[in-house]
């Protein structure tokens, strides 16, 4: 009777805290799930929200568009940029249009055909016009018979003069899909767009799209949407179009495009879809809460009721399977606690040195005459049944008075009560491994005394390496300083070029243009031996000014001087055609050929003018100087990787081959010596090769002695 009313009382307590545990739990993940519900629809709505800016803030840029000059200023290229954009959007409803100040249309992609026409009296042309804001308007049906939204930009120039108008019309449907389409949260929950004029942007009721809420009748909602600030409403009586039960609530969003232009963005959700799922868990986990009750009331009775036959068969199995344990070893003990006696079986002979009928119910006396004296005080405790578990290690004496070392192992058996009835132990003669045991330690202390000797060795080795290693850094040190020296003795060297060619050149330069002086008042009056003179003479100031340019062009560069300055060129224009003109002359007087033409209408380049001048201006003097009969061209083309290349080609004398590792060498020539034919210091090319590195220029050669040279130059950026 008394099991039975526990049994009872263990159920009625578990059917309690179960109760208990279910209404917690329902309420407080109803509450959670509303949070989170909450927080993942505010989330969703400001990413919504980041997903429209980024829409008309990169996929409809028209900011960039219209701070682009040749939409500015309107040129062939501006037709160019408005059809590229309408290829990258992909949409085959848009169409861009560019606009002047008075309202005229100028041009229109795909729409060629209506430049000219009047457009400023459309709305958000006009809005536009007069207002020079930015203006997207509402949803609209277009004259293609779709709807469609607009957007519209005002042009300045860099003055701030306004320019006109560049408009984007483009298909509803492509903002749909690309944005509203995917601003969704579940199957029941429906998305509200309204802008600044309360029209409808986003409805789940296509019928009221582009239309004003306060026209449509049962939208009441919708004022208090647009004009509230709360992100959350909750409202207790809606139209049944939005929800089955009548009532939810909304969560919103405002989207700024300007100060004055916004839409403001809002998700309903129905009651129903917040409290689904805890409604869910509280059917599941009661009906899973029964079965688990039923399953404990019908465990409990048979559990209890083999109880006991179980811990019975346990007792009898626990014996025998320990007894089985320990029969590897040699001798297996068994001592009885109620007649404190002990029994052996096994080897006992050579274990024990005693015959196993001599070992049959001894007194634990017996260990006294046969353990060494080191333990015998552990012999008097040693059956002790308050010790459960033991595992020792003791010498014994046998009758022929060999020691030997056991391994002792026993466990304590416990009837139903608790109370001890048994030992079973084992025994084990482990007299070889101690001996092994033994002689592991005599390596040990070997090994010790060995790895100290190599250790004061490997410090001795030690010593003499930080010496070395020493020395070797006191001669790295030395090096460095003779390095900075000889540095230094290169700098003072080329700042002491570059005064000493400062000086040179200022009195030629004074003695050169006297001389042209003197010719131009004496030109009647010159001999012809004086003419040659003073020709001989300005050729020759011409030829050290030339010289004493290049030696303070390679000056500043090895020195560090040269600041290069970057800007946008037009290679052809600003560069090469002035070039080409300046060598006309130059040509012409040894009658060959200067042919110069680009293949690009506007070859726009990155570079540092100076420099540029000086790469071409070398390349082309040699070409002239080392030909004497064809031509020598110069060309602007594109590679196939669509980069800019100036091609240089002469029908010249050629470079060997042998030379060609020198090419951009310092004072380098191919004819070395009084004995050369051609003037020169060496210095040209190696400047050009300086020249292209600093504006990123790829130089190749092309020579053939006797037939002529090719420079290539290719810029990467």
């Amino acid at each position: 009777m008394n099991r039975k009313r526990l049994y009872f009382l263990i159920i009625l307590l578990i059917f309690l805290i179960g109760a208990i545990s279910i209404y917690l739990i329902y309420s407080e993940l109803n509450k959670n799930v509303i949070d989170r519900f909450e927080r993942r629809i505010n989330s969703e709505l400001e990413l919504s929200a980041t997903d429209i800016k980024e829409f008309f803030k990169n996929t409809i840029n028209l900011d960039l568009l219209a701070s682009e000059p040749n939409v500015i200023n309107w040129t062939k290229n501006g037709e160019k940029y408005l059809q590229n954009v309408v290829g990258e959007i992909n949409d085959p409803y848009i169409s861009i249009t560019r606009i002047d100040e008075n309202g005229f249309i100028l041009y229109n992609y795909p729409h060629t055909s209506i430049a000219g026409k009047y457009v400023g009296d459309q709305p958000h042309n006009s809005y536009v016009l007069l207002e020079q804001k930015k203006y997207i308007s509402n949803v609209f049906l277009s004259v293609q018979g779709f709807e469609a939204i607009v957007i519209a930009n005002p042009i300045f120039d860099n003055k701030g003069n306004f320019k006109g108008i560049i408009t984007m019309v483009f298909d509803y449907q492509f903002l749909k899909n690309r944005i509203f389409d995917r601003m969704k949260f579940g199957n029941e929950t429906k998305l509200f767009i309204i802008n600044e004029q309360k029209n409808l942007i986003a409805t789940p009721f296509k019928e009221n799209l582009g239309k004003n809420y306060n026209e449509i009748e049962d939208l009441g909602y919708c004022d208090t949407i647009y004009n509230s600030s709360d992100k959350f409403m909750k409202f207790a009586e809606v139209p049944k179009t939005l929800s089955s039960s009548g009532n939810g609530f909304f969560i919103t969003e405002k989207v700024e495009f300007s100060k004055n232009q916004y839409w403001k963005i809002a998700f309903f959700i129905p009651s129903q879809s917040v409290s689904e799922i805890p409604d869910k868990f509280l059917s599941r986990f009661s009906f899973l809460f029964i079965i688990l009750l039923l399953f404990v009331v019908s465990s409990t009775y048979f559990i209890l009721e083999i109880d006991r036959r179980r811990k019975d068969e346990i007792l009898e199995r626990d014996k025998h399977f320990k007894l089985a344990t320990y029969k590897t070893h040699n001798v297996i003990y068994q001592y009885n606690v109620e007649t404190d006696s002990v029994k052996f079986t096994g080897d006992t002979l050579a274990v024990l040195g005693v015959e196993e009928a001599n070992l049959i119910n001894v007194k634990p006396d017996f260990w006294k005459n046969i353990l060494v004296d080191q333990i015998k005080e552990y012999c008097i405790s040693y059956f002790d049944i308050k010790r459960k578990e033991v595992e020792n290690t003791y010498r014994i004496k046998k009758s022929n008075g060999e020691i030997i070392y056991l391994l002792d192992n026993y466990v304590l058996i416990l009837d139903r009560k608790g109370k001890p009835v048994e030992k079973l132990g084992a025994l084990r003669d482990i007299t070889k491994q101690k001996e092994i045991e033994k002689e592991l330690v005599k390596y040990q202390y070997y090994l010790e005394e060995l790895v100290e000797e190599r250790t004061a060795k490997l410090n001795e080795l030690t010593k003499d390496l930080e010496i070395e290693l020493e020395e070797k850094r006191q001669r790295e040190e030395e090096l460095i300083k003779a390095k900075e020296i000889a540095q230094k003795a290169d700098k003072l060297k080329s700042e002491f070029l570059a005064q000493m060619s400062h000086e040179i050149r200022t009195p030629i330069n004074t003695l050169v243009n006297f001389s042209g002086m003197v010719r131009m008042e004496l030109e009647k009056q010159l001999s012809h031996d004086l003419e040659f003179a003073l020709e001989a003479m300005n050729s020759a100031g011409e030829r050290i000014v030339r010289t004493v340019e290049l030696l303070l062009n390679m000056s500043e560069l090895q020195i560090g001087s040269f600041e290069p300055h970057f800007k946008l060129w037009n290679l052809d224009e600003q560069i090469l055609k002035k070039i080409a003109l300046k060598f006309q002359s130059k040509a012409d007087n040894k009658k060959i050929d200067l042919i110069y033409y680009s293949e690009i209408d506007q070859p726009l380049i990155k570079g540092d003018e100076y420099s540029l001048i000086q790469i071409f201006d070398n390349v082309i003097d040699n070409a002239i100087k080392y030909t004497n009969a064809g031509s020598v061209q110069i060309i602007i083309s594109k590679t196939e990787e669509n980069r800019i290349r100036v091609t240089i080609q002469d029908t010249g004398i050629g470079i060997s081959d042998k030379y060609l590792p020198n090419m951009f060498t310092e004072f380098s020539q191919e004819n070395q010596g009084y004995t050369r034919r051609f003037e020169g210091n060496g210095l040209g090319l190696a400047l050009v090769k300086r020249y292209c590195d600093i504006n990123n220029i790829t130089i190749n050669l092309e020579t053939e002695v006797g037939k002529g040279t090719k420079f290539t130059f290719i810029f990467k950026a």
